[in-house]
């Protein structure tokens, strides 16, 4: 059944998942890609991260390879869920430097818009003035 993907979340969907044994730990790496809106994939681009985490069982306990599977996994999704958060807001602070940036531009084209605007209304009433058959 496919989730129905809101056209102004951010998600991660999980790509590959591998493990590491080693005596009594486990290590996952958990690699996950962004899934932006297509109104701000030009934005955000194709951003893939991997998160590495390691479970391992007390020297006196029994390893259980099940557990320490999920409880690494656990870990290194978290991990690769803060590493594209991390890259989201980076990008997103980026985004708004540029916005604040363009703002002293837009102010300034608007200064002319309306000055170009109430002096073509004067031109108008000139040039209509000048020839009374308009």
């Amino acid at each position: 059944m496919k989730k129905n993907f809101d056209r102004f979340d951010i998600c991660m969907s999980v790509s590959k998942t591998t493990y590491e044994f080693n005596g009594k730990s486990v290590t996952a790496t958990v690699t996950g890609k962004a899934r932006t809106p297509k109104a701000f994939q030009n934005i955000f681009g194709d951003i893939e991260v991997v998160g590495t985490a390691t479970a391992k069982c007390h020297p006196d306990d029994t390893f259980n390879q099940e557990l320490g599977c999920k409880i690494a996994e656990a870990k290194a999704e978290a991990k690769a869920y803060r590493l594209l958060a991390n890259r989201i807001n980076k990008k997103w602070d980026e985004l708004m430097d540029t916005i604040e940036g363009l703002y002293p531009m837009k102010v300034n084209f608007s200064s002319k818009a309306t000055r170009c605007i109430k002096h073509n209304n004067k031109y108008i009433k000139f040039l209509t003035a000048e020839n009374d058959k308009y």
